[in-house]
Formats: C-alpha cells, structure tokens, sequence
C-alpha cells in the first residue's frame, strides 16, 4: 500500500472512532437522565405496536395452526397492553428496543 494511502486511511478511521464516542456519549447521557412525560407516551405507543407484532408472530409460530385473524388480534391485543405498561415503566429500554421492531412491523406489509 502507498503511504498516503494508509494516511487517509488512519485518518477516516480516527474520525469515524471520534464521532462513535460522541455517539455513546450523547445516548448514555441521555439514558441516564429521568424520562419525561413524552418519552414515556412515545414508549408506551411504540411499547403498543411493538408487543403486537411480537404477541402476532409468538401465537402464529407457536400455537396450533390454521390461526384464525381474530384468534391473533387477541394475542396482538394482550401483547400490546404488556407493551404499555412496559412503556410507562421503562420508557427508554421500550424505545430503544421496540422502535426498530415496530419500523419492521410496520413496514412489513408494503
């Protein structure tokens, strides 16, 4: 390799472990602060949606097949009011592990 090469090399390296330490920094403050009121309807919304999609796939793979769609409404609907609580309780754990799940959720069908 050329010597300018590994130089730039180094250098986009040490940028990018740079603004991953501003990153961890930024989440772990804001983690480590009380949750608002906000964070905690955010969570209990996502905490909603997200148990759904889990309470919806847990009964389809799980339990005894044909599944009728009112038969995982219910188990959705169950899972969902777990997800709210949860969300109200742990309002930052909720957000950051059911809002990808819910993203995937939700966009599953299109």
């Amino acid at each position: 390799m050329d010597v300018r090469f590994r130089k730039r090399l180094s250098s986009a390296a040490s940028q990018v472990e740079e603004i991953m330490n501003r990153v961890v920094k930024q989440f772990l403050a804001w983690f480590r602060r009380p949750a608002t009121t906000g964070e905690r309807i955010g969570a209990a919304f996502f905490g909603a949606l997200g148990f759904f999609v889990v309470g919806a796939v847990a009964r389809s793979a799980f339990g005894p097949r044909p599944v009728g769609f009112d038969e995982l409404a219910v188990w959705g609907s169950g899972f969902s009011v777990v997800g709210i609580a949860l969300g109200i309780r742990f309002p930052k754990a909720v957000i950051c592990l059911m809002y990808p799940l819910m993203l995937v959720g939700g966009s599953a069908g299109s």
